[in-house]
Parts: structure tokens; C-alpha cells; sequence
């Protein structure tokens, strides 16, 4: 007869726990349940001689339930976005004007020739292995590593912990919106977008 009553108790306790907590975690449930989505205006700007960014509010209820947070840069003529990385998955979408950009792997080397530099280094040097199937552009586009043309339309996707710089060698202006995916498993440190600046001082874009 005690161990019954022993079990019941343990039983009520087990299910007004589990009722608890359902109840607890209904609220949050709830809350990421929209009638409808609004129109949201960045909040953050950031100006410099080369061109703004514009940061949209990490912390608004309709980003934290999807997971992600939005950016959008503005660059201009002969400008440069300096190197850096985030904690979480990017892509970014070229609204507006074309460049060049480039993906920093960590361990990679670094290269850029131009087809009549790369020849005069070759002169000297024993010609390179051709496999079967290769032609001469592939052999070009070979010797181009990691940096990239990108043009109005493009989507670029940066992995996590991977360096990303872009330039603009257009008279047009170059808009590209990121779009940073926090939820995304390689995240190891918060829901907060961080970037990591290679160069010069930093300046917290998401406020």
C-alpha cells in the first residue's frame, strides 16, 4: 500500500512538471505566431568617405523568431569593404552595381594575376601539367583564386568564419543586403551577430 501511494505521488508530480512547463513554453510558442509581417526601417547607420552601412534591429520579435538578422551596404566608386568575418552564415545579394569580391579560407594562400603577368612568370619556368579534358580558360580561371566579378543580381554565399571583402571599380554605386542566419548550427557563440573586422578599428554595426 505505500509503495502505490509513493508511486501516485511520484505520477501527479511527473505530470503537474510536464504541465509546468508546457505552460511556460506556450507563451514563447505564441509569440512567434504573426497575423501578418511590417515593413521594418533600419535603425543603425554607419557613414565613412567610401560609402554607409544600414543595420536593421537584431532584437525585433519578427527577426528573432525567424533566426536572422539584415544588413545593407552601400559602396562607392573606388571604395572598399575592408575584410571581415562573422560568427554566422551569410548571403548577400547585389542589388545594384557590379566589383570584385574575395573569400579568405583560413590556410589558403592569396593570389591574383592577370593573364599577361602569369604569362611572363611562366617563360622561365616549366610549363604547367595539362590533364586530359582541361582546356586553356579553365587553365585561367585556375591562377584567379578566390577573387571573384560579381554583377547586379548575384547572390554570394559566405561560410562561417570565412573572411569576405568586396570593391567597386564602377562609376555606379554598389548595394549589397546580407542576410546573417544566427540560428544556423555553426553559430558556437550567440544569437547576436558579431563581425570580426581583419583591419582598422571596429565599430559595432547591430545595435
Amino acid at each position: 500500500m505505500g509503495k502505490l501511494l509513493a508511486l501516485s505521488v511520484c505520477f501527479c508530480f511527473l505530470v503537474l512538471g510536464a504541465s509546468s512547463i508546457s505552460f511556460r513554453q506556450q507563451p514563447e510558442e505564441n509569440a512567434c505566431q504573426f497575423q501578418r509581417l511590417n515593413a521594418q526601417r533600419p535603425d543603425n547607420l554607419i557613414e565613412s568617405e567610401g560609402g554607409y552601412i544600414e543595420t536593421w534591429n537584431p532584437n525585433n520579435q519578427e527577426f528573432e523568431c525567424a533566426g536572422v538578422t539584415l544588413s545593407r551596404l552601400v559602396l562607392r566608386r573606388n571604395a572598399l569593404r575592408r575584410p571581415f568575418y562573422s560568427n554566422a552564415p551569410q548571403e548577400i545579394f547585389i542589388q545594384q552595381g557590379r566589383g570584385y569580391f574575395g573569400l579568405i579560407f583560413p590556410g589558403c594562400p592569396i593570389t591574383y594575376e592577370e593573364p599577361a603577368q602569369r604569362g611572363r612568370r611562366h617563360q622561365s619556368q616549366r610549363p604547367p601539367r595539362r590533364f586530359q579534358g582541361q582546356d586553356q580558360s579553365q587553365q585561367q580561371q585556375d591562377s584567379h583564386q578566390k577573387v571573384h566579378r560579381f554583377y547586379e543580381g548575384d547572390l554570394i554565399a559566405v561560410p562561417t568564419g570565412v573572411a569576405f571583402w568586396m570593391y567597386n571599380d564602377h562609376d555606379t554605386d554598389v548595394v549589397a543586403v546580407s542576410l546573417t542566419d544566427t540560428n544556423n548550427n555553426d553559430n558556437q557563440l550567440d544569437q547576436f551577430p558579431i563581425r570580426f573586422n581583419l583591419a582598422g578599428n571596429h565599430e559595432q554595426e547591430f545595435l
